[in-house]
This record gives structure tokens, sequence and C-alpha cells, in this order.
């Protein structure tokens, strides 16, 4: 099975899954995703940080083709799963003029695999 499918079936499994959560699906996996690159919505508003190419594309290709899906969530859900982005916290999502952390969990969605 590849890391896409285990990131895939953790995430139907588990409702709301943190970008704290899929790191630890990709270390039990022994997946190296540590990187530079961050994963955004607009400008200057950051999702998740410190991921390689390969790690941002899997995110990317499961968002694209409609596989799940990403919604703002509240930073306490962070603060339980232990992980953090040093950066403002945006209210909402939109482009900011200095960089702030929009904090998401992914959902399956339904009707895809």
């Amino acid at each position: 099975m590849t890391i896409k499918q285990k990131l895939l079936n953790y995430i139907e499994t588990h409702s709301g899954t943190s970008f704290v959560e899929i790191e630890r699906v990709f270390k039990a996996n022994h997946f190296h995703y540590e990187g530079d690159r961050s994963l955004q919505g607009n400008t200057n508003l950051i999702l998740w940080l410190d991921w390689n190419n390969e790690a941002v594309a899997l995110i990317n290709e499961l968002l694209e083709e409609g596989s799940i899906i990403c919604k703002t969530i509240h930073l306490l859900a962070y603060l339980v799963d232990g992980g953090t982005i040093p950066l403002p916290i945006a209210k909402e999502a939109r482009a900011y003029e200095s960089p702030r952390w929009l904090p998401v969990a992914f959902y399956y969605k339904e009707g895809k695999q």
C-alpha cells in the first residue's frame, strides 16, 4: 500500500485530521517529509511549514482529486495534538500583508477512493 493510500485511509477513519496527525502517519511509515516548503492558501496564509516537495505534492494531489477536503478549525485542536506554528493566527482564509497561520483539518470526501 502506498503512503498516499495509507494517509487517505487514516483521514477516512479519523475525521478532522490535523497536520500533526499527518506527520505521525508519515513517521510511522518511514516517509521522509521534512524540508523547507510550506503549504499555503492565499498570500501570506500559511497552512503548515517545513515539508519537502513530495509531502506537499501528496496533500495537494489528494485535495485536487477531491479525495479529501480541508476546513478551518480552532487552534485548540492543534494544542491538543501537540503542534503549532510560531506565527500569528489568521482569523479567516484571505490574503494577509504578513504571514499568518490558518489551523486546518482534513476530512475524507465520501464517495471518493
